[in-house]
């Protein structure tokens, strides 16, 4: 017989991802949580997009 609380132990998500609801401070979600929020990127992440974006507006700027 299946532990039904053993298969979800094995199978629960190892981080959990803000969402947009998290970031409003009426959310209910965000309030109740029993489980710590984390941000949905690392900041290591955060700032290759920012220079990958940035270093496009440059491209873009100097084509024209």
């Amino acid at each position: 017989m299946v532990d039904p609380f053993n298969v979800y132990e094995q199978n629960a998500p190892a981080i959990i991802y803000l969402t947009f609801c998290h970031l409003l401070r009426q959310c209910h979600t965000a309030l109740s949580a029993p489980y710590p929020l984390l941000p949905r990127e690392s900041s290591s992440v955060y700032k290759r997009k920012v220079v990958q974006k940035s270093m496009k507006t440059l491209i873009q700027s100097l084509e024209t």
